[in-house]
């Protein structure tokens, strides 16, 4: 794997106030490793309370959704005929309906059957207890590295600091949550937040005629992606000059997810796909020193296992900035790091516009969304844009974001970014 670092600005002024700057750093995969395919073990935790058997717009409950598309797994593109795999379902209580095991011959019969009894549970939503089946059952995975929870829900839990609890664990087992919630109740900022605080993703599924195949497509990237996770353990350090902060950290392309803030300078970055080309966004504030020099202000270190060599592997760049008192030297910026600046703040104004729509400020909400949707245009987000302008509709007739659209708004600003750079590129 390459690591490749590009500055938004290569000088900054010389100046008393502290400079802004930003720095892309991307992780390119090299060919060996990107045409190795992976065996993924996979837990998958159901949510059986009561309101997965209401019934939605078109006629069937969630639960019937569910079923359906967890018995026709073996069909779904991307499931790989070696994984292992566990179902679990919650409520109240929680129970493993299928320990952790390769699916025999007859995989479509043996999923059909456990996935008929979730129908015999109920009751409330206690999602922690699910996760702790899950994180037992994968520890006994003889499939390697290649875990991750997949979680169906459709309301609120009432343990959510309890869950919050259990993602330093999975991050240390290199178990990524990828949240699937169903319908419009459910708790995207939790849901959200439980799968970046993993490195994992999230999902949308409405309950209108089309949800039978949005969860099966869901599923289908999912899988898909876990067979092309070949890089493993990976984690990101950055060290400081004195005269250098770290603002932020976030993860830019594919998705996008911000790193929590820490006092250590080392982030986990759990598992990569092969050709995903994962790009980073640190911000950082620069004091100058009064001097027309250049010189580093950052090291930038990535680790990680590399499962073709069965080695682990450490990348480490520098990040050097110039000082000038020439202005014009200061204003030419690199407009291929701003698109990612650009798209992290897409994420930003959307959270924001949907608050304030649930707060009733429509017209706040209003100037958010227009931002939002200008820089969608700037960076060529087609799908986002039309998402985005439903939403302004909304906002013109004077009602808040519907609920199913400010769902999908929330997943399709982070799930489904762009990437910029077409072929290798250096600093």
């Amino acid at each position: 794997m390459e690591l490749h670092l590009r500055s938004h600005r290569t000088y900054i002024p010389i100046s008393e106030k502290p400079q802004k700057l930003f720095v892309t750093a991307r992780l390119q995969p090299s060919g060996s490793v990107s045409t190795l395919r992976m065996t993924p073990s996979i837990s998958i935790v159901v949510d059986t309370s009561g309101s997965m058997y209401q019934r939605g717009e078109n006629g069937k409950s969630k639960m019937d959704t569910a079923i359906e598309v967890i018995g026709s797994i073996p069909f779904i593109p991307g499931f790989s005929h070696g994984a292992e795999i566990s179902l679990i379902q919650f409520d109240s209580n929680a129970s493993v309906l299928l320990a952790q095991s390769q699916l025999p011959k007859n995989a479509v019969e043996v999923m059909q059957s456990h996935a008929t009894r979730l129908r015999n549970f109920n009751g409330g939503t206690m999602l922690n207890k699910g996760l702790l089946l899950a994180l037992e059952e994968l520890a006994k995975s003889t499939k390697g590295t290649n875990k991750t929870i997949i979680i169906l829900t459709d309301g609120e839990t009432g343990d959510e600091k309890a869950c919050f609890d259990l993602t330093n664990q999975a991050i240390k087992s290199g178990i990524d949550f990828f949240c699937i919630g169903l319908g419009k109740e459910y708790n995207e900022n939790f849901l959200t937040l439980l799968a970046e605080q993993t490195r994992g993703g999230i999902a949308h599924v409405t309950d209108d005629q089309f949800s039978t195949q949005a969860l099966h497509d869901a599923l289908s990237v999912r899988l898909r992606h876990a067979q092309r996770e070949t890089i493993h353990n990976a984690s990101i350090r950055v060290e400081v000059a004195k005269n250098a902060t770290l603002s932020s950290i976030s993860q830019v392309y594919p998705k996008c997810m911000t790193l929590p803030k820490k006092e250590s300078q080392s982030w986990q970055l759990g598992a990569m796909a092969a050709d995903d080309d994962p790009v980073f966004l640190l911000e950082f504030e620069i004091r100058s020193t009064e001097k027309n020099e250049t010189s580093a202000v950052a090291s930038i270190s990535v680790n990680f296992r590399d499962e073709m060599t069965q080695k682990d592997e450490l990348l480490t760049q520098n990040v050097f900035i110039g000082q000038s008192a020439d202005p014009m030297m200061s204003r030419k910026i690199d407009d291929s790091v701003m698109h990612y600046v650009r798209q992290r703040n897409i994420a930003s104004l959307v959270d924001n516009a949907s608050q304030l729509s649930r707060q009733g400020n429509i017209g706040q909400a209003g100037v958010k969304l227009a931002s939002a949707r200008r820089i969608t245009n700037m960076i060529g987000h087609v799908v986002l844009d039309r998402k985005l302008a439903q939403a302004q509709q909304d906002l013109e007739q004077g009602e808040e974001i519907r609920t199913s659209l400010r769902k999908d708004l929330k997943v399709t600003s982070r799930m489904g970014t762009t990437s910029i750079f077409s072929s290798k590129h250096d600093v």
